[in-house]
């Protein structure tokens, strides 16, 4: 902490950071005291939206999959609460104990010190801080045992939870899934807008399951997140070709393959001058340097007005396109005459017309 406390006395020409929300408007607060440029990449409530449309088997899975997989759920992109519309909820909530047994059977770590894929938490107060979270304020609907604090190992739960329940304050940051039951696609959005966006608190991924590309549409439109990942779970911050960060309270400024790079660069805009004229009454000079007068200010008034008479026949283009082909054949149709005069109007006749002018 000491050493960390010195390095943010000092200035760079960049900054970067990633963890929780608390440390990093303490890295902001010392960035700007120097005004450097930082990229906080932190954490939040990922929401996961589970629809009637969804392929409940297939979500199940990888929404067990990213939880767990994901450093025993200490990941920042790992999925926190799960929004199920009711109808679908039970169907789901059996697919989810079923993928967890499958990948993760208590078999593994009923000694209560770990095993088989699942991992532990970071230190012993992190441990702590996630076992706390299961008090009477949530339903455990799987697991809730084999937790052994002292040797930092807490096993995979799955608890349903409500927005008074004490797992839905904070990131959970641990193998622990909690089921927020809603009636609706609309609800799950009110839910998410109401109690965390409507005070800033954005996600840094949100997860969606669902067929209906609509519903896709709806959800990313209504919830700003750093990322998005439809029907996946976790993938989207393995791929490099696209940015990685978050949005208010999940970070700021993102990176990942070229995007990283460009925060790191700074692209230093050049100019280099050939044109060494200083008689006064040259264009350049003469609009440029000073004494100005009010031939100058209606020159500069004309100038400024070109720009928006092109941008004016930009648009009468595509109308002159059409129009003038048109037009002109009709001028052919009704004088054949006209037709004529076009078609005689070869390199020959232009080549004549040329060497008469040139001989007079």
């Amino acid at each position: 902490a000491e050493e960390a406390t010195e390095l943010l006395k000092q200035r760079f020409d960049v900054m970067m950071y990633t963890g929780g929300g608390q440390v990093g408007r303490i890295v902001a607060q010392a960035a700007a005291r120097n005004l450097t440029p930082v990229l906080l990449e932190l954490g939040g409530k990922n929401p996961v939206f589970v629809t009637k449309n969804a392929h409940l088997p297939s979500a199940a899975l990888r929404i067990a999959w990213g939880k767990i997989a994901g450093n025993t759920g200490q990941m920042c992109v790992c999925p926190d609460y799960v929004l199920v519309e009711e109808s679908v909820k039970e169907e789901f909530t059996n697919e989810l104990c079923k993928a967890m047994d499958q990948m993760y059977p208590a078999s593994t770590y009923s000694n209560n010190n770990g095993g088989g894929d699942v991992g532990k938490m970071i230190s012993v107060q992190h441990a702590a801080r996630v076992v706390n979270l299961l008090d009477s304020t949530c339903n455990v609907i799987y697991g809730g045992k084999h937790h052994n604090v002292k040797e930092r190992f807490v096993a995979p739960t799955v608890v349903e939870a409500t927005a008074d329940s004490t797992i839905m304050k904070e990131e959970i940051f641990g193998p622990l899934l909690a089921i927020v039951t809603v009636p609706s696609l609309e609800g799950g959005i009110q839910f998410v807008n109401r109690h965390y966006t409507s005070k800033g608190e954005h996600p840094l991924v949100i997860y969606i399951f669902s067929k209906s590309k609509d519903e896709h549409q709806k959800i990313m439109e209504a919830v700003p997140s750093g990322s998005c990942a439809i029907n996946e779970c976790m993938k989207q911050s393995a791929n490099y070709h696209v940015p990685f960060g978050g949005v208010g309270s999940s970070g700021m400024g993102s990176y990942y393959g070229k995007f990283g790079f460009d925060f790191f660069s700074h692209y230093r805009g050049s100019l280099v001058g050939s044109n060494y004229v200083t008689w006064k009454w040259d264009p350049s000079v003469w609009m440029t340097y000073p004494p100005f007068d009010e031939k100058k200010l209606f020159a500069f008034r004309f100038l400024g007005k070109i720009s928006f008479v092109l941008d004016k026949l930009k648009s009468v283009i595509p109308v002159a396109k059409v129009v003038i082909p048109i037009g002109f054949a009709m001028i052919c149709i009704f004088n054949r005459n006209v037709l004529d005069a076009v078609l005689e109007l070869n390199l020959k006749t232009i080549l004549k017309w040329i060497s008469q002018i040139m001989n007079r």
